[in-house]
């Protein structure tokens, strides 16, 4: 036998009979495919920001605190390495000197 879905609603003991193909559970299993894929790509992005995180400590001149203020200020590894150096000297902590090294070990990391 097949796995069928089933649909329950809060004060109601058994599941709604709603029928294989009926549009009211293709409509719920697309809401629920929807919300999974979604929660799916959230958790991926930032499992790979963690990841890249990690390899930001690895650059010289980035601890902690600068890698955290690298993430909040751009969305990705590409758009620090491609942000304009005065972007990079806004971060508390990188000079003129430290934001051309980073921009070039960056370019390396991003590939």
């Amino acid at each position: 036998h097949g796995l069928r879905d089933q649909v329950f609603v809060p004060g109601r003991k058994n599941p709604l009979d709603l029928k294989p193909g009926s549009e009211e559970l293709l409509f719920l299993q697309r809401v629920r495919d929807t919300v999974h894929n979604f929660v799916i790509g959230r958790h991926r992005r930032a499992r790979n920001k963690a990841a890249l995180k990690g390899e930001l400590l690895s650059l010289p001149g980035v601890g902690p605190k600068t890698a955290r203020l690298l993430w909040d200020a751009f969305p990705s590894v590409a758009a620090m390495a491609e942000a304009p150096i005065e972007e990079l000297i806004a971060i508390p902590g990188l000079g003129k000197r430290k934001a051309e090294a980073l921009i070039q070990e960056l370019k390396k990391l991003k590939g």
